[in-house]
Formats: C-alpha cells, structure tokens, sequence
C-alpha cells in the first residue's frame, strides 16, 4: 500500500507469498499449528503437508485482507493471482483430483467492471495477455504473444519464431525494437522508501553514538566517511553505533547490508554532512 500510495504515476507490483513456501518440517513442531489431514500414508511427508496447510490458509487470510483493502482504492486496480509451482512433496500426477503438476490455475481480480475472457496460457505469456486485457501493447514480446492470439494450438512455428525474436534481442541486432532501444537501466532501489537521517547525537560514553532517523531494519550499518562500523539496531527510528562520535565534515549514511553477506550494500540511504 506504501508502493501504491507513493505519487500519482500508474504501478506494477510484483509480490511473491514466501510463506507457504518450505521446507516442510518432517516431525510435529511444538506449538505450531497444522491443518490435520487424512490419507497420506507416510507421516513425515504427513507431517509436513499439515504445517504447509495451516501456512497456506495464513497466506489466504492475509489475500482477503488484502483485496478488502484494494476494493477501498479510487484508482482502477487490478490483481492478477498465479503459482509458479507445486509445494515440494514429490507429487505426482494421480494425486491431483484437477490438471497435472506442470499446470497452475490463474485469478484476475479487479474494483472495476472488466470483460471476462477464460485463455489458457503458458506462464510466461500471462504478463503479456494482461497487459492486452488494461490496453497496454508495448514491447516486441507482447506485442508477438498478443498478435498470435497466445498460440493455443502450440504450433512448432509459433515457437521457431519466438526463439527467433528472443535471439534478436538478447544476442543479435535488436531488428525487432524500434525506436532505438535504451542501454540506459534504470536506477534500482531496495525498499519502497528512502532511508532518512534526521540527527546524530553523543551516546552514554565516548565509544557510542546515536543516529536518529527514519525506516532503518536489523540490517542497517552505519558508514562513516565509506567506513562501515558496529551498528546496533534499536528501532525504524533508531540506531546505537559502537565508534566515537563523528565531527565536522565527516559524511554519515546508513545502508542496507545483505543477510547473507554483511559486506554486501544493498542500497544507500541519502548522507548527512555533520556540521
């Protein structure tokens, strides 16, 4: 909602529910509600798909909070629902009471009157019959896909001539883009918004300071002058620095480190010149 509260320019946001998602714990955990289930026979696979349910029916909640929420909004919104794969529990074919585990159901949702139009798709033709159904026709792909009427009889032409076109664009002589293409990418932002430092102010003793501010996380460090130093987290406002504190002219910013790797900058917050 940040993201789509943020200016008045038309957004795509692309969401992934990790919730669900596993591993999949083979033995019961403590305190940790399942949905119980009959007929599967092996029980740590049992086990496991009880604990996927109760995350799923978690992830379903959270979908109806949501459309609540976007069925309130003024501005045209639609949302489009999809799996990109089965849970990992191996199963097979004749396990399934509807489609294989190579198919997926898709949902479009919108607060807004829309003509309904059942398609089968491949995945990766879904962005583009969606961006046919808002009236957006950009791009040698799309445009290739919404021509074709999205190849419902999957002819070998169909996809000699795809490949063809994904060859011209990533390898060869961008024959398909025009007007010229742009080698310019755009700038990329971890986080909907920017990481902000109002004040930076003398800690209990001489080995700290503090550094107030706005939408800091676990993993924001403090670099003074490019040097990254002991950052605790106290709050989104709030963080305690283990360094002496900085003076006239230094340059203070917080950046966001990966949780893999610390060393890692993800994104930079803007700097602050001590004065």
């Amino acid at each position: 909602m940040k993201c789509l509260e943020d200016g008045e320019e038309k957004k795509l946001i692309y969401t992934v529910s990790v919730e669900p998602h596993g591993r999949y714990p083979k033995e019961p955990l403590e305190d940790t509600p399942i949905i119980p289930i009959q007929g599967m026979e092996e029980e740590g696979r049992k086990n496991g798909f009880e604990y996927y349910l109760y995350a799923l029916s978690q992830s379903d909640q959270f979908i109806g909070e949501l459309i609540d929420t976007l069925s309130q909004v003024d501005d045209r919104t639609m949302v489009i629902f999809f799996g990109d794969h089965l849970p990992s529990f191996n199963i097979a074919d004749e396990e399934l009471s509807a489609g294989t585990n190579q198919t997926t159901e898709y949902v479009i949702w919108t607060n807004y009157p829309m003509e309904y139009r059942e398609q089968n798709l491949q995945t990766y033709q879904l962005s583009a019959y969606i961006m046919e159904l808002v009236g957006l026709y950009e791009g040698p792909v799309f445009r290739y896909h919404q021509s074709c009427g999205y190849d419902v009889t999957e002819s070998e032409t169909f996809q000699s001539d795809l490949r063809t076109l994904e060859y011209d664009i990533i390898y060869g002589e961008e024959y398909a883009v025009y007007p010229e293409p742009s080698k310019t990418k755009p700038p990329l932002q971890l986080g909907v918004v920017d990481i902000l430092i109002h004040d930076v102010l003398p800690g209990e003793d001489e080995e700290h300071f503090t550094v107030k501010g706005a939408n800091f996380t676990p993993y924001s460090v403090v670099y003074v002058n490019g040097h990254a130093c002991e950052t605790i987290y106290v709050s989104e406002g709030e963080l305690m620095v283990e360094d002496s504190l900085p003076v006239s002219g230094d340059q203070v910013l917080v950046a966001q480190v990966s949780a893999v790797d610390p060393l890692t900058v993800l994104s930079e917050g803007i700097p602050l010149i001590i004065g």
